[in-house]
């Protein structure tokens, strides 16, 4: 395919053979630094004054894109405190699914 877009065969042997002795390094790389947008960074909850069974969790944000640039943000969310405990166990559930994916067999 590089050949096709103009690029000379030694080169295109080059890069491939340097792609396959270091593809993992890269894809470790790329996870740990380049391709993280929206990470979830820190999660705080607090009890907001002149509610009624309410918690208010404050979610930071890592790398959130803002017009083009990504930026540290906290967005606050307001929920029923007996929705808490269901919350938490959807979230554990969702964690042990993503435990369990093997992301090097699928790429």
């Amino acid at each position: 395919e590089l050949q096709q877009l103009g690029l000379p065969k030694d080169h295109t042997t080059v890069m491939c053979r340097v792609l396959e002795e270091y593809v993992g390094q890269i894809r470790t790389t790329l996870r740990q630094s380049s391709l993280t947008i929206n990470e979830l960074e820190s999660v705080t909850s607090s009890i907001p004054e002149n509610t009624i069974d309410c918690v208010q969790l404050q979610l930071g944000i890592k790398n959130e894109i803002i017009n083009g640039v990504p930026q540290r943000t906290t967005h606050a969310v307001n929920i029923n405190r007996s929705d808490v405990p269901v919350l938490l166990k959807e979230l554990k559930t969702i964690k042990a699914i993503m435990d369990g994916y093997d992301y090097e067999a699928k790429h």
